[in-house]
């Protein structure tokens, strides 16, 4: 970077991901309503562990340990995606992740 005059200390890290989240704590049931969402937008073309390893998925613990890693390597901006227009999905964003993150 400073061989390209841009100082290091001036970078901002930012990462976009898309969720649906499900405010259960059986993980089977999660995913596949979470399945059910990513498929309508995304197509069917991809596996399940593919859209797990690219998107939030799972409970919200599994969730929170994801967005724990974006937190541990320096994210300073993060832009969730609801996968689906469901209101509802920007409260349960509000409630378990904005207010959990919002000074880390």
């Amino acid at each position: 970077m400073k061989k390209n005059g841009r100082d290091p200390d001036t970078m901002k890290y930012a990462a976009s991901q898309f969720l649906h989240l499900v405010d259960d704590a059986d993980r089977d049931h999660c995913l596949g309503i979470q399945k059910k969402h990513f498929e309508v937008m995304m197509g069917t073309h991809r596996g399940l562990d593919h859209l797990m390893e690219s998107y939030l998925f799972g409970t919200l613990d599994d969730v929170h340990k994801r967005l724990d890693e974006y937190v541990k390597l320096g994210t300073q901006y993060l832009i969730l995606n609801p996968i689906t227009d469901e209101i509802d999905q920007l409260d349960l964003i509000k409630k378990h992740i904005v207010e959990k993150y919002k000074d880390a």
